[in-house]
This record gives structure tokens, C-alpha cells and sequence, in this order.
């Protein structure tokens, strides 16, 4: 006997508990699912089809990606940032100094690949209060340290705050070169997995509060019913409001609701930059 015909034979109460029982289970599963895909290949669940066509197309020549390429370089010492501004602009870099941490972080960052050259012992803000104050406004462009003193407590404390990098002056011109690239590359990654994720933000903002409260129970897993009774509402009217933030999200099925919601939750604990 299938399923059905075994609800039908239950009485009205009992087929109610099992058909709610299987909604539960049905959507823990789904949310599961779509949140372990989701650590795995977070960029690519929105990703149209590419054509064969588009396959065709040849991606930008090195020197034009460098040239959109961003090193930002903080150091007290305007010789040392004059003379890596010549570096990097050589190498084909875009380049821009700060003799503090306070005026990078005061500057304007285009969210273009991009990658921090930062002195641990500056005045004013030292390296590492610097990098925290970019964790804090949500600014996660790559940091290398650079430092005139080799210290592997300095080193090991730099690569558990999240530095990218840790160098030593004086440093080699082709060893810094490689070190950005290596941060730029990352970076970029970072930007291309995140391109996605940003355009869900237009379409939440357009929910209102109403519709953001139900969202935020259909994707723990509640009924229509259970929604209703929840919000004291009318089941037409709790209806009504997910057809509309459904289709505000562009979500015509309830587990693409449920990744997308994840995606967002994800975008909202990620830097900003």
C-alpha cells in the first residue's frame, strides 16, 4: 500500500500529525543537503548554463589584470613606500601609499583585487591593530606583514590573526612581487565567490518586515499552519505573503528559498570588502 492510501486509511487528526511529520522531515533533510553543498561549492548554485559559445571567449592578457590590480602599501617610511610604489607600478600594478594606518583605513577601496603591504611597527596604530580594525569594518583584502626585525613570536601571532603573508626586511624584489600575486590571486578568488552571493542582498531588501518574518520561519521548517498560528495569523493571509517574498527572491520552489537564505546568512558573517 503507498503512502497516501495509508494516510487516507488514518483517521483526520492522525493523517494531520503524519503529514506534518513528514514536512519536517522533508525540509531538515533539504536544509542538510543545500547546507553541506553549500560549504563545498558556495559560488555555484545560481551560475546559469555556460553556452558552448561562451566557452569560446578568451579571458583578459596577465598585463590587463594586473593593471586593475590594487597593492596598498602602510609604512612610516616614505623611501620604503616610494620605492615599492616603483616596484609594483613597474611590475604593472596600480599602487597606493599610506604613511598610516589611520589613513588607509579612512581611504577609499574599490572593490577590485587587491592586497595590503603593512609595517608591524608603525606610529600611531601598530600593523596588528590595523589588521584588527579591517576585521571589525569588514574589510578582508589579504595582509602581508613586513617587518625590519625577524621575531617568530611576531611571525606565528601574525598568521593566527589571519595575515596572509609575513615578511622580513629586506626583502628581495621577485620574493615581494610573488607574495602579492599570491595575495592578489587570492583575493580575486575571493571577490568572484562573493559576486553571487551579493546580488541576493537587492532582493531581500526589497521584503518587507512582514515578509521577512515569514521567511525566516519557513526556513526553519514550519507549516503554512504553524506559521499562522505563530504570527496569529490567517492561513490565507500567511499564503499570500510567501507568494509574494518568493517571487521577490526569485525562488519558485521552498528549498531554493532555503539556499538562498543560507547564501545571505552567509554573506552577512563575510567581510563586506
Amino acid at each position: 500500500m503507498v503512502l497516501d492510501d495509508r494516510l487516507l486509511a488514518c483517521t483526520k487528526p492522525a493523517a494531520l500529525r503524519c503529514r506534518r511529520l513528514i514536512h519536517v522531515v522533508e525540509i531538515s533533510f533539504f536544509k542538510w543537503y543545500v547546507m553541506a553543498n553549500l560549504q563545498s561549492s558556495p559560488a555555484h548554485w545560481d551560475e546559469a548554463p555556460v553556452s558552448d559559445s561562451s566557452c569560446q571567449t578568451h579571458s583578459p592578457e596577465p598585463e590587463a589584470n594586473r593593471a586593475r590590480r590594487i597593492v596598498y602599501i602602510v609604512d612610516d617610511d616614505l623611501g620604503i613606500c616610494e620605492a615599492c610604489r616603483a616596484l609594483f607600478e613597474s611590475a604593472g600594478f596600480q599602487a597606493r601609499t599610506f604613511l598610516s594606518g589611520e589613513a588607509f583605513l579612512a581611504s577609499d577601496m574599490p572593490t577590485v583585487p587587491s592586497c595590503l603591504l603593512l609595517d608591524v611597527q608603525l606610529r600611531g596604530l601598530s600593523g596588528f591593530a590595523v589588521q584588527s580594525q579591517m576585521r571589525e569594518q569588514g574589510i578582508g583584502i589579504p595582509v602581508i606583514f613586513v617587518t625590519g626585525h625577524e621575531d617568530v613570536a611576531m611571525s606565528v601571532r601574525a598568521m593566527k590573526a589571519g595575515a596572509f603573508d609575513f615578511l622580513v626586511k629586506p626583502c628581495r624584489e621577485q620574493m615581494l612581487i610573488d607574495a602579492v600575486n599570491a595575495a592578489l590571486d587570492s583575493d580575486e578568488r575571493r571577490i568572484r565567490a562573493e559576486r553571487p552571493l551579493r546580488k541576493l542582498a537587492p532582493s531581500y531588501e526589497s521584503l518587507s518586515a512582514c515578509q521577512r518574518e515569514v521567511m525566516n520561519l519557513l526556513v526553519q521548517g514550519l507549516s503554512t499552519r504553524e506559521i499562522a498560528s505563530r504570527l496569529d495569523l490567517r492561513i490565507n493571509t500567511v499564503k499570500l505573503r510567501r507568494r509574494e517574498l518568493m517571487k521577490k527572491m526569485g525562488t519558485p520552489t521552498l528549498v531554493q528559498l532555503i539556499v538562498k537564505f543560507a547564501r545571505l546568512t552567509r554573506l552577512r558573517t563575510s567581510p563586506s570588502r
